[in-house]
């Protein structure tokens, strides 16, 4: 392996050994976490069992979905902290939080909902080749419970889309873009967002927020902010909040009304946020010196990085994961 980066120098070639390891370090805490998550539900469900409570639907939309999901994000986010020491680089270099351009905003965010509706008819056409080939293919809805009043409501809004958004954008945006991004920016982009993609574990999301993760890292490497990344990622997730309210609540006709309106608009609002957006970094370019050479290649980055024995084992690792959840739905 290292005959193949002889082009990095010795103490760049350290550095990113240490970084590398970081990076590992924090995406294997994700199914450890995702185990201690849950505990609060086993507990809650063994206590009432033993004394004798009853379980309210309240009590246990709260404790056995709301709970779980906003530990996960919480846990997680905070054991990365942790591991950032080892990659040698502080929070306060990787986590900033630059005011972008406000027209930079708006049209990253036309261009993210057009984005978000194009990634959705991607996974569902990947989904169906999958089902199409005799694998089984788990029902997400199955496992988001959906809320029967305002507090759970507000419960429901803070789990799926505010906490995910505040600590999934600082982990994989601000700490492992972030710590990659000093050694290759495009390298960077690519890297976080593979293990982005895949730390979502299920054939439906993978692809989705493959698409979605290349953005925001590129936002994120671009402005050195993670105000966009939370503001886009949030967006994203509670228009899905909403949609799936509607769909539980409204006739199935109507449903398929606003989607397919919104779908279009979506696109449209895209594509014109986009061709205003390329304009501008067309001008941009002509008035500034955009030559900025990385300090490790993309090759050297590529063999360093994605095929060190640590991403391997990370790779290994989700991929596991994925097809536990398949074979789990399989044989329920």
């Amino acid at each position: 392996m290292n005959d193949l980066t002889t082009n990095i120098s010795i103490p760049a070639k350290n550095d990113l050994k240490k970084s590398i390891k970081a990076v590992f370090y924090i995406l294997c805490t994700f199914p450890v976490i995702a185990v201690f998550a849950v505990i609060p539900t086993y507990v809650y469900v063994i206590f009432s069992s033993i004394l004798g409570l009853p379980i309210s639907e309240s009590s246990e939309y709260i404790f056995t979905f709301a709970v779980p999901q906003i530990l996960y994000p919480v846990f997680t986010l905070i054991a990365a902290f942790f591991m950032i020491g080892f990659s040698g680089k502080t929070k306060q270099q990787l986590i900033k939080f630059n005011d972008p351009p406000a027209v930079d905003v708006l049209l990253a965010l036309g261009i993210f909902l057009g984005m978000g509706t194009v990634g959705t008819y991607l996974s569902d056409f990947i989904t169906q080749i999958i089902i199409m080939l005799g694998v089984p293919v788990p029902d997400m809805s199955e496992y988001i419970a959906m809320p029967k009043n305002t507090w759970e409501f507000a419960l429901y809004i803070i789990s799926i889309a505010i906490m995910p958004a505040i600590c999934e954008e600082i982990i994989f945006r601000g700490i492992i873009c972030g710590i990659f991004k000093s050694y290759n920016k495009t390298a960077a982009i690519v890297f976080s967002t593979i293990a982005f993609s895949l730390v979502h574990s299920t054939v439906q999301q993978i692809p989705f927020a493959f698409i979605m993760g290349l953005f925001l890292s590129y936002l994120y490497v671009k402005y050195d902010s993670l105000i966009p990344c939370i503001l886009l990622h949030f967006l994203n997730n509670f228009v899905s909040c909403i949609f799936m309210m509607l769909y539980e609540n409204i006739a199935m006709e109507t449903y398929e009304k606003a989607v397919m309106i919104y779908d279009i608009s979506s696109v449209a609002l895209g594509i014109i946020c986009l061709i205003m957006f390329i304009v501008l970094r067309l001008k941009e370019k002509s008035s500034t010196n955009y030559n900025i050479v990385p300090a490790v290649s993309g090759k050297d980055f590529t063999v360093s990085a994605v095929f060190s024995i640590p991403f391997i084992l990370f790779f290994i690792i989700f991929l596991f994961q994925t097809v536990m959840g398949i074979l789990s739905y399989y044989y329920q």
